[in-house]
């Protein structure tokens, strides 16, 4: 879709992998996002992953691929979500740098095979100024790293380029999170209404 005064391209099949909360995500999340942007209609270019293959393994790499050219997709973008999950299905530790460095070569391996961005959903550790947890690799090989933080109380969301290797970074988008059903829809919003609805009750007092 269309949005923040980008015109979009045509449609490209995007693969989801969703290792935590996947009955939510199918029954609630989806259901909402496509009632609001897709007036209830499936989306033809999204496909589910409920399971994603042990990344060290080769061959069932090679049957990821097998499936996504049995249903000819050719997929523009792969959502790992978490990183974490991907990481213990395989039996890999977060923090051990050497098994980091073999999910990246892997990633860029997939990346290469079909053109496409793979985005690695990931967690910061407890103390969120130190940054996402685990093992340096990760961020050290990524093409670019956002941040996304959400006030739930205001029900804003903001996203704000951390890195990026190449190009140049962008202001920080930001949504408010309309509910809708048993869900929640993301609505683009300016930055300046972003700031009115995390305003504390003393900042709009002092105002």
């Amino acid at each position: 879709k269309a949005g923040y005064g980008r015109e979009a391209s045509e449609p490209v099949d995007v693969l989801y992998y969703c290792g935590e909360g996947v009955r939510g995500l199918v029954q609630k999340r989806i259901k909402a996002w496509r009632d609001v942007h897709w007036e209830g209609r499936p989306v033809p270019h999204f496909k589910l992953l409920k399971r994603f293959p042990d990344f060290t393994n080769d061959d069932q790499m090679d049957e990821l691929d097998e499936e996504i050219k049995a249903e000819r997709r050719w997929p523009k973008l792969l959502v790992l979500d978490t990183y974490a999950r991907v990481m213990a299905r395989a039996g890999q530790n977060e923090n051990d740098q050497g098994e980091v460095t073999g999910f990246v070569v892997t990633m860029e391996d997939f990346k290469e095979r079909w053109g496409c961005t793979v985005v690695a959903v990931h967690h910061s550790g407890k103390d969120i100024s130190q940054g996402a947890r685990g093992a340096s690799a990760l961020l050290a090989a990524a093409d670019f790293s956002y941040e996304i933080t959400a006030d739930w109380s205001a029900k804003a969301i903001r996203l704000r380029n951390e890195d990026m290797k190449e190009g140049e970074a962008f202001e920080p988008l930001h949504w408010e999170a309309i509910p809708h059903n048993d869900s929640l829809v993301l609505r683009g919003i300016t930055g300046s209404a972003y700031n009115a609805l995390t305003r504390t009750e003393d900042e709009c007092s002092d105002s």
